[in-house]
Formats: C-alpha cells, structure tokens, sequence
C-alpha cells in the first residue's frame, strides 16, 4: 500500500518530506537502542561546527561507542513496482543511483569530514546505507553485482541494512552489542556463502538464540490502534 501511494504521490514535496519522515524514525529506534547521548545527529552537528554553514552530502545519524562510529545514511526511495515485476533496467538503474550511489558518497563525504575533528580521530569505522525497501542485496547476488559495479572501490566499504532488520536489533543489540555483532558479519561475509544468509537478521541467530521485536514500535503500535478497536 505505501508502494502504490508512494508512486501516486511522487511529488517532489511528498518525497522530501517522507525522507525526512524516515530519517527522524530511523534516529529514534537508534536512540532507543543506545541512548541519547551516544546518538548524534550530523547535520546539527556539522551545522555547530561551521557555525550554521550548511553542509551537503553528509550521513544522517552517527553513533560513537567504544572507540568506534557507526554512521547511518536514511534512504527511503522505493524500489519501482515495474522493477520487480518486469525487471526494468532503466527504473532500477535510476533507483540504485540515488540510493546506493548517493549514499555510499554521502558516507565518504562524511567520514573525511570526521577525519578532521580530534574528537573522532582514529576510531574504527562502520558504515550503514538504512533501506526502506525490504531489499536483502547480500542474498540477491544479481542485484548486487549489479549495485556494486557503479560504485568507485573507495566507497563500496559500507553495510546496508534494511528497516525491517533494524526494527528487529533491539534484543541482539542489548545482549550481544554492536561490536559482536559486526565481528560475525565480517566472518560471514569473508566466507561469501550466501547459503548461510547474510542478513544483520541471521548474523544475530548465527551468534545465540535471540528473541526478535522492538518493543517501543510495539507500544506505540497499540497505543494507536487500540482506540480504534482494531
């Protein structure tokens, strides 16, 4: 349903906004999972630094833990319904540029910003392109390949993590944290099997038996429809 509003709605303003929409749920689970204070948003930030001069081509959220940012890039653009019915190539090549493109620059862009602030010098560094398309690139090697081949090497050092996969962390975050969980992403994808999944969603069950939800969407889930007796 929000694919077909989303093609009937694609106004520039209706897109604007619904990235923005987007990019402020994505830092509140991300607040959610690790607190307010570790979770910076990077165009306020930018915008302090510079003394409000703004700056284009940057991340959205970045996360600073134990001597290691994490820095997360929002990207709400659907996949084209004509790609998945008839695999368009035109439709799909205009989707992966702006997406995977865009955002694998918007994250370079941003980490040699950082590279200049003492405050993140030398820390380890893990980027994230968030879906809202319910795209798993690792198990489709087509899409990937495809993805891949137009992004310089420099900037193809990212992970890409759908909402769907980030709404379900709560619980392996808090067990296993972060560190953990990228170490055995990094293991997996080393082996390059894709028969193992390669999703954020198997790396938490390859590490422990884990319970998957998010409670503060459950909450306000209910606390919604539950006036409505739905």
């Amino acid at each position: 349903m929000l694919k077909t509003f989303q093609t009937l709605s694609n106004s520039r303003d209706f897109l604007q906004s619904f990235g923005d929409l987007f990019e402020i749920y994505v830092g509140e689970i991300l607040k959610r999972y690790f607190g307010e204070d570790k979770v910076i948003n990077l165009n306020d930030y930018f915008k302090l630094k510079t003394n409000n001069k703004k700056q284009s081509k940057i991340a959205d959220w970045l996360i600073d833990i134990d001597n290691s940012i994490f820095i997360f890039e929002c990207k709400s653009q659907l996949l084209p319904v004509k790609v998945k019915q008839t695999f368009n190539k035109t439709f799909f090549d205009t989707w992966s540029i702006n997406v995977f493109q865009k955002g694998s620059s918007q994250l370079e862009s941003t980490v040699q910003l950082l590279q200049k602030d003492d405050s993140y010098q030398g820390k380890q560094i893990f980027k994230f392109i968030v879906l809202n398309e319910n795209l798993y690139l690792a198990e489709n090697l087509i899409f990937k390949d495809l993805i891949m081949s137009r992004i310089p090497k420099e900037n193809s050092n990212f992970y890409t993590i759908t909402i769907q996969e980030l709404e379900l962390l709560e619980v392996p975050i808090k067990k296993f944290g972060m560190h953990k969980i990228m170490a055995e992403k990094q293991d997996v994808d080393k082996r390059n099997r894709p028969e193992e999944g390669q999703s954020f969603i198997h790396i938490c069950k390859n590490i422990g038996s884990i319970e998957l939800k998010n409670s503060w969407v459950e909450e306000t889930y209910h606390n919604f429809f539950d006036q409505y007796n739905i």
